[in-house]
């Protein structure tokens, strides 16, 4: 079985980025991998088991958890981390010691530079969430897979 870290904001947060962890990671978990979620701005204290029995790990003290992804990635021997948050969050020089797929959501056009250092330097495998996404990044010339941002039918 394949281990993954999920790395994002954290599930209790009921917008945006938590609102796709709480709708991906128990899928994820369900396809069969063993999850493992990194909540990289919130849970500053233990590890806790959530409503799912997913593992959750908290940052420390860099506010997007930069200073502690490696460690996450050793301690939980995770094969590959995914991760759905704004890129230029992201410290490329720690993210590209591992494998690491990230879920972008490109905003603009063209792509910002900051997206487009990190995503280019830190990032093994770029997914785009949106169609213009995908038509933006491979303009910049990435091959990213195409995985549709998810929506909570009971919420809309």
């Amino acid at each position: 079985m394949k281990r993954m870290l999920y790395v994002s904001i954290g599930r209790q947060k009921r917008w945006s980025y938590g609102v796709q962890g709480n709708l991906f990671a128990p899928r994820i978990k369900a396809a069969g991998y063993d999850l493992v979620y990194f909540a990289t701005t919130d849970n500053m204290g233990a590890p806790y088991f959530d409503q799912d029995n997913i593992l959750t790990l908290g940052g420390r003290r860099e506010p997007r958890g930069n200073d502690v992804y490696a460690h996450h990635m050793e301690w939980t021997r995770a094969d590959f981390s995914l991760g759905f948050n704004n890129c230029w969050t992201m410290a490329a020089s720690v993210y590209r010691k591992y494998p690491h797929a990230h879920m972008e959501p490109v905003d603009s056009e063209p792509m910002r530079p900051d997206e487009y250092r990190v995503l280019l330097d830190g990032v093994r495998w770029p997914i785009a969430i949106s169609k213009f996404g995908e038509r933006v990044m491979r303009e910049a010339g990435f091959d990213p897979m195409y995985v549709p941002c998810a929506v909570d039918s009971k919420l809309y």
